[in-house]
């Protein structure tokens, strides 16, 4: 073959892997693409999975990633040369260099051969083989360089039959699924497993309609900011985050969940994540218990003595007016004696009912102990408004047990500390209050003695 003839099928040939290269990378249209390849094109990308065998596989697995990233790709050919083999059949080599999201940077390169058909009617692609220079694999575990992948990410590179069963062994132990999405305003989602879309109770289609493709969407609004402080800040520090949330599921309820993750790069160089995602829900309704044991009066459902204390020292510091309150109630043992325990309990219930009833969201009430509970009246400035309603306390509880329970004669004995600038340790305003409730014990019962820094040492 002279020079001309040469030049005549080399540039044949350069067209022929040029066009794939258009209809494939440039307009990312598979049926362009395939204009050029015989119907038993074979295919080897980079990785050990790449593998194609057929027209009509290639077209399947090319349509895919398509679909997967659909915009244009810019890319040049280089240092192309082809050998004639055999009679109509040639061995074609060049360079690929790949530029992703407009980039004048080289962002893939990689090395093509092929095998070029020389038909009736024109050339077509036999064989494609793309392969990486080695100063890329140096010191590297294998990874993919080139965009050209027919694939659903790394996670292929163990078969899809194992990997399924890892998914569903890992949700047998941990309910809930995977789950990743990219570094990038409000997570746009990357890829979520059918076991975590069944869990959450959507379909793929329903996932993607509810959160219009964004995770964050889903986040419960409240946790929203910090779901996206943990990630960045983990990713930064540690390169892992792990963080608790709420996610709405199908049937608009929400569910809590533990999410842990890393980075990774996603398709195309893009910065993204994958993680874990699992429900905590019971855990969490758990420690809820527990806190709410830990706080609260069983009987009454009042603050117990415990957390009444913490909650009074944190607000009787703050140098804001205020009067701290301890209300016993008169002649209690009577209605144990007479009426029987469950009716004791009643009478707690009820006086705890009216004093929920009688105070703001801002003041604390708890019961201490036995039939003693405590008020604390915070950022009140006028101490006769404080006597006026613990009075009308007094008033609606002697009235209703007057009716119940006429035998006990029941009543309250309350002292009240007011100051107007408090700054005192629960200790102090309680040894305080005590010595008023104890002076209206001995002056008769069933009345409110209200002092401050203002009246005689009591």
């Amino acid at each position: 073959m002279d020079k001309e003839d040469i030049m005549k099928n080399a540039q044949s040939g350069f067209e022929v892997l040029n066009q794939f290269f258009h209809g494939y990378l440039g307009e990312r249209n598979a049926e362009k693409a395939l204009l050029v390849v015989t119907d038993t094109v074979c295919s080897i990308g980079t990785a050990s999975f790449e593998v194609v065998n057929g027209k009509e596989n290639l077209k399947e697995l090319m349509k895919q990633e398509i679909q997967l990233y659909p915009q244009s790709i810019k890319y040049r050919i280089s240092d192309y040369w082809e050998l004639e083999i055999a009679k109509g059949i040639y061995s074609c080599l060049a360079d690929v260099d790949v530029y992703l999201n407009h980039s004048e940077e080289i962002s893939y390169h990689t090395r093509v051969s092929a095998i070029i058909q020389n038909t009736e009617h024109k050339k077509l692609l036999a064989q494609v083989h793309l392969s990486s220079p080695m100063d890329l694999w140096i010191g590297k575990q294998e990874k993919e360089v080139v965009p050209l992948h027919y694939r659903f990410e790394d996670a292929h590179k163990i078969d899809v039959y194992t990997q399924r069963k890892m998914v569903e062994m890992l949700t047998d132990i941990i309910p809930g699924g995977l789950i990743g999405g990219y570094l990038e305003k409000d997570f746009p989602l990357y890829f979520i497993n059918d076991e975590l879309l069944k869990y959450l109770g959507y379909t793929y289609n329903e996932f993607l309609l509810h959160s219009e493709g964004k995770l964050c969407k889903l986040i419960h609004p409240e946790d929203r900011d910090k779901v996206e402080e943990m990630v960045y800040q983990g990713l930064k520090t540690s390169k892992e985050y792990d963080v608790v949330y709420r996610i709405q599921k199908q049937d608009k309820s929400y569910l809590w969940v533990r999410e842990k993750g890393k980075e990774i790069k996603g398709e195309y160089g893009r910065r993204a994540f994958s993680a874990v995602v699992m429900d905590i829900l019971e855990s969490v309704l758990q420690k809820q218990r527990l806190e709410k044991e830990a706080s609260y009066d069983a009987l009454t459902g009042l603050y117990n003595r415990r957390k009444g204390v913490v909650q009074i020292e944190k607000y009787s510091k703050d140098e804001k007016p205020g009067a701290f309150c301890i209300i016993d109630v008169d002649n209690f043992k009577q209605v144990n004696d007479i009426y029987g325990h469950i009716c004791g309990d009643e009478v707690l219930i009820s006086l705890s009912n009216i004093l929920k009833s009688q105070v703001r969201q801002t003041d604390i009430v708890a019961r201490i102990g036995g039939d003693e509970f405590i008020i604390y009246f915070y950022n009140v400035k006028d101490k006769n408004a404080i006597h006026q309603r613990v009075d009308t306390i007094c008033d609606i509880f002697c009235q209703q047990n007057k009716e119940k329970y006429p035998l006990s004669q029941l009543s309250l004995s309350v002292g009240i500390w007011y100051s107007e600038k408090q700054n005192q340790s629960f200790h102090d305003l309680y040894a305080k209050t005590d010595i008023l409730m104890y002076s209206v014990k001995k002056s008769g019962k069933k009345s409110v003695l209200l002092s401050d820094e203002s009246s005689i040492d009591v």
